[in-house]
């Protein structure tokens, strides 16, 4: 038996000791009983357990619940070149003496100095795998040869592994039942979604929680199809996470959806999973001090497709990142933690790219969902444009079609057309509309965009259009031109642009493309019509390529309709003219018949008429003044002078001289008739309100048979107002362009009754009167002069500039065109 302490009862010990392994006690316990035993049954001052730590090949001391008061050291014992390793790979028992205690760190070798005439060391082991060994410590001599004693401690040694091989496989149990229920909790969150979104937030806070890290980033980025040289290209971010605490380095987020250089992009694009401190990733972008003491647990995530790259880190074990005085420093991943990444790696991988996908197939759909309302939406504008040959109710159709939400939703339009002008393209302002209230326009937002293009409003046209005169843009297209407009109608395609319209010269533009603007040619068989701009500067919406595409669709059906629409305006114009000239054609042959009818009439009447005017004239000289039937032949006189009036009208009316042509100010002629009826007009009551603008361009005829041309309309007009007691008679003088003629015009409108709708068509035929006296030739006579001189003369009833009115009579005469020779600039000529 052992010196001191015999072992009384064999039996006794290793009944205890058997009641010990088989208690269900912690583990630590356990260990404890077993070493408390071994210590009392031999009589011994401690007995040390020390696990193998196989990685560093250490040897450390099982902890007490306790603080030991003998000062034992903390550190680990290094194995290697030691007798502990000696003991441990030849699975013996060994004593130690003076030279094993050289081997020994210091601190071990002093602590260990008192017990070593009786140190021993015990290999704790089973068939395979040493997991430490038990060091006897006792300052009194022992014998180890005694027979007990290598019965007791190898008895307490097998009992130490196989408790530690049980704890081992409870902890390898307990572990992939934690790894189990963490994949499970995890696939069970990640089914619940398909958002991408959601799945790149859920992940790193699920990570985070599981890992027991300050922080986890989630990283994917796109892999491009056609690389660069040596893969140097940037890479675009497609979408990136984090939840907790991650270093300043490994925040990624404000990188999302821009490029990002390949250097900085190399923590995303690792192939192999790595775990350490920061300092030692050989991925690492640049780190502070502070970050290189942080450590990392990332892996690559196993996407199927080769279009994403992608990884997820963990960083900063147990909260060692948070900066506090108390925090501890940051631990290191370990083993089992690699191993619960691993198996989560396949899940997360999964899943983001499920959600990858998912939301790929999700913007296919709208985007196809998007292209089928569009095209169904460009169909409608289309058909409704072809219901319509007037160009005002065609750019009514544009314009809504641009501006309404079931349109393409644009807050202003611009319309310019490509005019000549002196042989040099110029874009020049058609029609502009920009809606004050655009809400108002959505109330109908239900409605269908063919329902709400069906009836044009022509009010609303008229508007678009003056707004586009009002603004008399005029940009000279030509090959160098810079503004963005006109390099839109030269290279004939599609351009963005940024308050290209905020000039001096665009002052109605200044809010116009106030963030952006589009504009697009319209095109008809290739040839350039005019050009379409556009913006968003209310709603503030962004202005995309496929914005500029979907107006470049609609402009190409714009460009031909308009061209289709000028096409018929052109041939309804020529029609007209055809037309006008055929009825001046047959005028002229009944204005020549009727002339040379009067002519022969007035000359067989006015001699039996000269011959009774003459017999009566001398039965007057032989009636005494005061004869009763004297009367008589005065009525015969004033009757054949009346008679004699008629036959001079007709002879004018019959005649078609012209007078002494020359050019005139049509302005002078109508201040001459205004001063020569100013007493006249006075008798009869009428208020006379002229209008004669300056300057006016010269036209050409016999002023003096023009002059009867004003005073024969201002004498009606006096006429139809006297038996009212008078009114207000209006005379204007005024340039006007028909077409690409140039008029000096002259409108004359009084306040009287006005002139029969039935009876308009009728005014200016020979002989037609509503007048009680009246040959009915005056307003013939009228058009006979001005038709002479190559004028133009019309009437209306109650034009709705003149309040109250009656009649309007306007003519007008075409300007004399300047000499080919004369600078346009010269003073006198036309301004238009």
């Amino acid at each position: 038996m052992l010196q001191g302490a015999p072992a009384q009862d064999a039996a006794a010990f290793f009944a205890k000791l058997i009641r010990s392994a088989n208690s269900n006690i912690r583990f630590e316990s356990k260990v404890e009983n077993f070493l408390n035993l071994l210590t009392w049954e031999l009589s011994l001052d401690k007995s040390l357990l020390f696990f193998l730590d196989r990685e560093t090949r250490t040897l450390a001391v099982h902890r007490e619940r306790s603080q030991d008061p003998d000062g034992r050291p903390a550190s680990p014992v290094p194995v290697k070149g030691t007798f502990l390793d000696r003991a441990i790979s030849n699975h013996q028992s060994l004593l130690a003496d003076d030279d094993d205690m050289r081997e020994l760190p210091p601190e071990w070798a002093d602590f260990l100095k008192p017990y070593l005439t009786s140190l021993a060391i015990v290999p704790v082991l089973d068939d395979k795998t040493c997991y430490g060994v038990i060091m006897t410590l006792s300052k009194r001599p022992v014998d180890h040869s005694v027979g007990t004693y290598g019965q007791v401690v190898d008895a307490v040694a097998n009992q130490l592994a196989l408790a530690v091989k049980n704890n081992q496989l409870s902890t390898d149990t307990r572990k992939r039942i934690s790894v189990l229920h963490v994949l499970s909790e995890l696939g069970r969150n990640l089914a619940s979604t398909i958002d991408v979104n959601a799945v790149m937030n859920l992940i790193p806070r699920i990570a985070k929680s599981v890992f027991f890290a300050d922080g986890c980033a989630l990283n994917i980025i796109e892999n491009d199809a056609s690389p660069a040289a040596e893969g140097m290209e940037d890479k675009i971010l497609l979408y990136s996470s984090y939840a907790g605490i991650v270093p300043p380095a490994y925040n990624f987020l404000r990188y999302q959806n821009v490029g990002i250089s390949y250097n900085l992009a190399r923590p995303l694009m690792r192939t192999e999973l790595f775990a350490g401190r920061l300092a030692d990733d050989p991925m690492a972008p640049e780190l502070t001090v502070k970050e290189r003491e942080s450590t990392i647990l990332t892996i690559p995530l196993m996407f199927q497709g080769k279009q994403l790259t992608g990884n997820i880190a963990m960083f900063n074990k147990l909260g060692g990142s948070r900066g506090s005085s108390m925090a501890e420093p940051p631990k290191p991943f370990e083993a089992g933690d690699v191993e619960l990444l691993k198996a989560m790696n396949t899940m997360i991988s999964g899943a983001v790219e499920n959600s990858l996908t998912f939301k790929k197939v999700e913007t296919l759909a709208n985007e196809n969902q998007k292209m089928v309302s569009y095209l169904s939406s460009l169909y409608d504008i289309s058909g409704a444009m072809m219901t319509t040959t007037r160009y005002d109710e065609l750019i009514w159709i544009i314009v809504r079609a641009l501006t309404l939400p079931q349109g393409l939703d644009f807050d202003k339009v611009l319309i310019m057309l490509l005019r000549e002008t002196e042989g040099d393209p110029v874009l020049v302002s058609s029609a502009y509309w920009a809606p004050e209230n655009k809400a108002r326009d959505e109330e109908s937002v239900r409605m269908a965009l063919s329902e709400l293009l069906k009836k044009p409003s022509r009010s609303e046209a008229s508007q678009m259009m003056e707004a586009g005169k009002r603004m008399n843009l005029a940009i000279p297209v030509s090959p160098d031109a810079t503004r963005l407009l006109a390099r839109v109608a030269v290279e004939k395609k599609p351009l963005l642009g940024f308050r290209g319209l905020d000039t001096y010269d665009d002052m109605d533009l200044m809010d116009f493309g106030l963030r952006a603007y589009a504009a697009v040619p319209m095109l008809a068989k290739g040839r350039e019509v005019g050009v379409i701009a556009v913006d968003r500067s209310i709603s503030g919406e962004p202005l995309t390529q496929e914005s500029l595409r979907d107006l470049n669709m609609l402009a190409n059906q714009a460009g031909l309709a308009i061209e289709n629409t000028q096409l018929y305006e052109d041939l309804w114009n020529a029609n007209q003219s055809l037309s006008q000239v055929r009825n001046r054609l047959i005028e002229a042959e009944k204005l020549a018949a009727q002339g040379e009818m009067g002519t022969q009439l007035a000359h067989e009447i006015r001699n039996p008429l000269v011959s009774i005017g003459g017999f009566t004239q001398r039965l007057l000289k032989k009636m005494p003044e005061d004869h009763e039937l004297r009367r008589y032949p005065l009525v015969i006189l004033e009757e054949v002078e009346r008679l004699n009036k008629v036959l001079n009208n007709v002879l004018d009316f019959s005649r078609d001289e012209k007078g002494r042509v020359r050019e005139f100010d049509l302005g002078d002629v109508a201040r001459e008739v205004l001063n020569s009826l100013k007493h006249e007009m006075s008798r009869n009551k009428v208020t006379v309100t002229a209008d004669i603008e300056e300057n006016l361009p010269p036209v050409s005829g016999d002023d003096q048979q023009i002059m009867h041309v004003f005073l024969n309309l201002m004498y009606n007009s006096s006429q139809a107002m006297t038996p009212q007691g008078g009114g207000l008679l209006w005379l204007k003088v005024f340039r006007h362009q028909e077409g690409e003629t140039f008029y000096v015009a002259c409108r004359i409108t009084d306040t009287g009754p006005g002139i029969p709708e039935e009876l308009l068509a009728s005014v200016f035929n020979p002989f037609f009167t509503t007048k009680t006296q009246g040959t009915g030739l005056g307003l013939s006579i009228v058009q006979k002069i001005v038709s002479r001189y190559n004028g133009v003369i019309t009437v209306t009833n109650h034009p709705p500039d003149y309040p109250n009115s009656g009649a309007s009579f306007t003519f007008m005469f075409p300007v004399i065109p300047p000499a080919a020779n004369t600078p346009a600039d010269a003073p006198g000529l036309p301004k238009f």
